[in-house]
């Protein structure tokens, strides 16, 4: 979710304030009026400050971008709005661009193949990087899916509540179908954690999960493994709930920084 007030339409910015008011959240009414009417800096808007670190310290950054309508789990800014458009654009510059297959693309995957061409459209370059909305996918079928729509990477095997490899390496490799009994094209990259895992999950404070990034960190160097970990805007936006959790994301990189500069 790009954004946290703007850019959300009429329909659901009226219903955002309706719901703050309910709540007695006024707090929030006022920094939605002031987003929105007065051009305060959104809250889940931190792409400036990601391209920073980016620029810091180089490690190689992806950003997954959902291209579907809102739905009750998909709770996107329009792909079609014209300021998401220009922030795609922009980010594209200096990080990859993969496709976030949305929530029902289970249920319905024929729509994955119109996401990944509005993507493309927009980047005006190919999409090759993908990872499920919610980690929601189904073996062999979602995978057959991204192959089929010309997907070689997938960075969606990893745990949504707690840290560790789902499956049981932090070495990339290709995916196998056993019912057809070949190996495929599409490479799985396991990753070491999720930020929401981390903070929800097994409810660590930053501290502690600076600790744990650390851990799995050094443990997966050791075996010159690949570290991967998902992070989401609002998780680096230092607020709300997520106050704190920026510190941890510039622990994780100087920590991955130093050791590779040692080895």
């Amino acid at each position: 979710m790009a954004y946290y007030y703007r850019e959300k339409g009429l329909y659901r910015g009226s219903g955002g304030f309706v719901r703050d008011i309910l709540h007695k959240d006024f707090s929030s009414c006022k920094e939605r009026l002031l987003v929105n009417f007065f051009n305060k800096h959104d809250p889940y808007d931190c792409f400036s400050y990601l391209q920073t670190m980016i620029m810091k310290y180089g490690l190689k950054t992806i950003v997954f971008y959902l291209m579907s309508m809102s739905s009750d789990y998909d709770k996107n800014i329009s792909p079609y709005n014209t300021r998401f458009q220009l922030l795609i654009k922009e980010m594209n510059d200096c990080t990859l661009t993969g496709i976030h297959p949305s929530y029902y693309i289970t249920e319905q995957p024929e729509r994955l193949a119109g996401q990944i061409k509005l993507l493309k459209d927009i980047t005006h370059g190919d999409i090759t990087d993908s990872r499920f909305h919610f980690l929601r996918f189904r073996l062999p079928l979602s995978y057959r899916n991204l192959i089929d729509n010309e997907i070689t990477d997938d960075y969606s095997m990893g745990y949504p509540d707690v840290a560790g490899f789902r499956a049981g390496t932090c070495t990339p490799f290709q995916f196998y179908d056993l019912e057809r009994d070949c190996e495929t094209k599409l490479k799985v990259h396991p990753f070491a954690f999720m930020d929401v895992a981390l903070k929800n999950g097994m409810q660590l404070s930053p501290n502690e999960s600076i600790k744990k990034i650390k851990e799995l960190a050094d443990r997966v160097m050791e075996v010159n493994g690949e570290f991967i970990s998902i992070w989401h805007n609002e998780s680096l936006s230092d607020y709300k709930e997520w106050k704190g959790w920026r510190e941890v994301y510039e622990q994780e990189l100087e920590h991955l920084t130093n050791k590779t500069k040692k080895q």
